[in-house]
């Protein structure tokens, strides 16, 4: 079947009405991302799993709207739902609207994607901290991630590690 380029036709309204949910669904959940940059950087460590909760949900909600969209992209006969397939779909006149919804989706989830690996990075750096903390405590050497200007590491004692920390 080939694409009705009418918007009113039922699938297209239907695809409006999935691209307006994804839109406020990622929206949501760029939100709730930098709500967790925020507790990672005043150190808020007790809000996040109330946060990794709100977070899995719009996820969750955002998978089955993705797995509905695509089936009714193959009912409009589109079988490969890359982002040029889908942009030619909305490429005639009367698809603007479409067109407009999926690009600002498209550019929510990348910067939901770059937030993540944002706080991806400030979580790793943070483990890595407490664990050079806790090295330093328990007198671990092989935990010092300092060098000497040739490149080595220079040996240091339990009892100096206690005066550092």
């Amino acid at each position: 079947m080939a694409p009705n380029p009418d918007i009113r036709h039922p699938p297209f309204a239907q695809l409006r009405n999935i691209l307006e949910r994804e839109i406020v669904g990622a929206t949501t959940l760029l939100r709730l991302l930098h709500a967790e940059q925020g507790l990672l950087q005043h150190s808020q460590f007790s809000g996040l799993p109330a946060t990794a909760k709100k977070k899995e949900v719009e996820i969750t909600d955002l998978n089955a709207l993705a797995r509905e969209q695509g089936a009714l992209l193959r009912e409009l006969g589109i079988t490969d739902a890359s982002d040029s397939i889908v942009r030619r779909l909305f490429a005639p006149p009367g698809m603007r609207e479409l067109r407009i919804k999926w690009e600002v989706l498209l550019g929510l989830l990348q910067d939901c994607q770059r937030q993540n690996q944002i706080n991806g990075q400030a979580l790793e750096l943070g483990r890595q901290h407490n664990n050079r903390a806790l090295a330093l405590l328990f007198g671990n050497n092989d935990a010092d991630s300092t060098y000497s200007r040739d490149g080595a590491r220079p040996a240091i004692s339990p009892s100096r590690y206690t005066a550092l920390a």
